[in-house]
């Protein structure tokens, strides 16, 4: 082959394959998403933070298949197919976690929150007791414990679980707003407004915790401060035709009639279309449906309140994510 130009070939390696100045084939290493089971879980993260859940699912699985013994990894691949709505999968998971580890306080929130979606609110608060056993210094925990209570009608042993919630997080305005609600469930008026007073000083722009803190002021017979607190949450959203509303009935309360009939007029241009109001108005106004006087108004707006009370504290504790649906078999 001397003076030839054919092209000479690499030489060929003890164990097949050629030397081209790469990893041959049989020498390549394997991706880190076929051995590593954190890399797999941290994959499935960054999916979920984005909202794809279906994609966080074949990660978490491919890290549970990789390390099928961590209980925290099964909890994770539970939460996401709770996210995706496989609720009975998602038990199974938690189930799996719990076996492995009893005391992993995720998987038990977990199981409480499928309870409480499914309307077993006892299974949901001994769920719940074992998140708190396990790690007594989370706070959320506490709520997740008291809510379920709430819904049972323990409300005194809730009011405890909070009080404990806001002892660890005292700046944290929500903890705060749901142990003042417990309070005036439980007629603990002068404890609510102490606790509302504290929430709406932390979080001075919710409009909403100003007009709770108004009516736990007209529920302790202090009007004078329930208008000064219902103006303040006007001012906030002047164009909220409930909170105008509430302030008219409190000027009705402090003496104040026609502040009360400015108010109430003010509301009905905002929102005139409000039948349930209507029909109390048309209940009270006793001149066949026509424009009642401002005592029919308040009346009627009081109807209101007072029929709707007890039922608008138990929905401030209703998390959107843990709606009522039909049962898939979960016992």
């Amino acid at each position: 082959m001397n003076g030839s130009h054919e092209p000479v070939l690499p030489e060929l390696q003890p164990g097949g394959g050629y030397h081209l100045g790469y990893v041959s084939k049989g020498e390549e290493k394997e991706s880190p998403e076929k051995t590593d089971p954190d890399f797999c879980e941290l994959q499935g993260d960054k999916h979920a933070e984005k909202g794809n859940f279906e994609r966080a699912i074949g990660e978490y699985k491919k890290a549970v298949r990789l390390d099928p013994n961590n209980a925290d990894r099964i909890a994770r691949l539970a939460d996401a197919y709770v996210a995706v709505e496989q609720s009975s999968k998602a038990f199974d998971m938690y189930e799996r976690a719990l076996a492995l580890d009893d005391g992993n306080a995720e998987a038990h929130v977990g199981m409480g929150d499928l309870a409480v979606k499914f309307a077993k609110s006892r299974a949901a608060v001994k769920s719940y007791e074992r998140a708190v056993r396990s790690h007594p210094q989370r706070s959320f925990y506490r709520l997740k414990l008291a809510q379920a209570l709430i819904t049972i009608g323990v409300l005194d042993r809730a009011a405890e679980e909070l009080a404990f919630a806001v002892e660890m997080d005292p700046n944290d305005a929500f903890y705060r707003f749901q142990l003042a609600e417990v309070y005036l469930m439980v007629d603990k008026t002068a404890e609510a407004v102490s606790e509302m007073e504290r929430v709406v000083a932390l979080a001075p722009h919710d409009e909403y915790y100003h007009i709770r803190l108004g009516a736990a002021y007209l529920r302790s017979g202090s009007p004078r401060q329930a208008v000064a607190t219902f103006e303040r949450a006007v001012k906030l959203r002047p164009e909220n035709a409930s909170y105008r509303n509430l302030l008219a009935y409190a000027y009705w309360n402090n003496g104040q009639q026609e502040q009360a009939s400015r108010q109430f007029r003010i509301a009905g241009s905002l929102d005139p279309y409000d039948q349930d109001y209507l029909r109390r108005v048309q209940r009270y106004a006793g001149n066949n449906g026509n424009e009642p006087d401002i005592e029919g108004r308040v009346h009627a707006f009081q109807s209101g309140v007072s029929a709707s009370g007890d039922a608008c504290c138990r929905a401030t504790f209703t998390d959107d994510s843990q709606r009522i649906e039909k049962n898939e078999g979960i016992s």
